[in-house]
């Protein structure tokens, strides 16, 4: 059993993060099926979904504003990293290593103040879509 969180690492390819601060792996849900009917009686009763879906991860990280027009795309006219379908990975504090295809939904800077490392959120929501379009699920191993 892991006794600290301490490193989770992303890797993205370059998009001018530096480095995780905090890191929110994805949550999975799954959900049911209500099955009630009038002979259900007294108490409601579901079915388990046999799909799941894993939700955004988020990332707060270090970030070097100096490419802050480049990750928008509105720079030298090179990729955004919004939007941009990519294999994507975490390792975790054990050296596990969870791959997944993702792109990144959102990337929210935080006030810049004197003293302090730029920061942002990144919030990253899994596809399950390689770059051809084929369906590529997370693997853990």
């Amino acid at each position: 059993m892991m006794k600290d969180g301490y490193p989770i690492t992303l890797s993205l390819g370059t998009s001018g993060l530096v480095c995780e601060i905090e890191v929110t792996p994805p949550a999975i849900e799954g959900g049911v099926i209500p099955q009630d009917c009038m002979r259900s009686g007294t108490t409601a009763i579901s079915w388990p979904k046999s799909r799941k879906k894993y939700l955004p991860l988020t990332v707060m990280a270090s970030w070097d504003p100096d490419v802050y027009g480049q990750n928008l795309g509105v720079v030298g006219g090179t990729a955004a990293i919004i939007n941009l379908n990519q294999s994507m990975t975490l390792t975790f504090p054990g050296g596990r290593v969870l791959s997944f295809w993702a792109t990144i939904t959102k990337f929210e800077p935080a006030a810049m103040k004197e003293g302090e490392r730029p920061t942002a959120t990144v919030t990253i929501e899994l596809t399950n879509m390689n770059s051809l379009g084929n369906v590529q699920l997370p693997s853990f191993a």
